[in-house]
């Protein structure tokens, strides 16, 4: 019987590659995606407080981590995970108020749409919008309830702002918070306001009161917020 050469490690592993040359290739794909699932579980962070913002505007990418970034500043790490982290939705159209602008039709009943899905079924709880949108969230227009909480659900009395639009909503250009980075990108027309508890909307949106009162508290810090006395 003929001895039979032992084979090198590139004669073996070229052997190998010819004979399960896919099978390895799907391996390490489905490898390389395990390894992706759990780094992203691991750096993933829960936001501890969601804004939207629909109008006319567009906040510029600059501004968007600006006003994120004042955000994490005057807030807590509420959800206790060690990482103060603030989501950011925004949704840019116009309306038929607008005047003399051109605008697309299609493209505003798309973001309707999102809208109406994220009132639905969304993150956000504290909500940067122009009258238009604010009429519908206070049942005036398309909605046929109000979703907002009133001020005075939310607020004590010595927070309660002075030069409010109504029960539900002021400013934002009436509150010192319009003068930080990233808020003061907005216009003066946007209108802070804030979504019912769960407990108390008819629309089941699928928050926890957990998650709820941590969005309570940044609203109320955006509302009771001084900007430092220049010298």
């Amino acid at each position: 019987m003929e001895r039979q050469d032992k084979l090198s490690f590139k004669e073996w592993f070229e052997n190998i590659w010819y004979h399960y040359k896919w099978p390895i290739i799907l391996l390490g794909f489905i490898v390389i995606f395990l390894i992706g699932g759990i780094i992203q579980s691991i750096t993933r962070h829960d936001p501890d407080v969601s804004f939207m913002y629909i109008g006319a505007a567009t906040v510029t990418v600059d501004g968007t981590n600006e006003l994120e970034s004042t955000v994490e500043e005057i807030i807590d790490d509420y959800n206790g995970d060690e990482y103060k982290k603030v989501d950011y939705l925004e949704f840019t159209a116009l309306t038929d108020n607008s005047n003399n602008v051109i605008f697309d039709a299609d493209h505003n009943k798309k973001v309707l749409q999102r809208f109406f899905v994220e009132i639905a079924a969304g993150d956000s709880i504290i909500y940067l919008v122009d009258d238009y949108y604010y009429n519908m969230l206070l049942g005036k227009e398309q909605l046929d309830v109000c979703v907002l909480a009133k001020l005075s659900d939310v607020l004590d009395d010595a927070d309660m702002p002075v030069n409010a639009l109504d029960e539900y909503g002021v400013f934002i250009k009436d509150l010192d918070i319009y003068k930080t980075e990233g808020f003061n990108q907005l216009p003066e027309s946007t209108i802070l306001c804030i979504r019912r508890s769960p407990e108390q909307d008819e629309v089941k949106y699928g928050r926890t009161m957990d998650v709820y009162n941590n969005n309570k508290k940044c609203f109320i810090k955006l509302i009771t917020y001084k900007a430092p006395q220049e010298d």
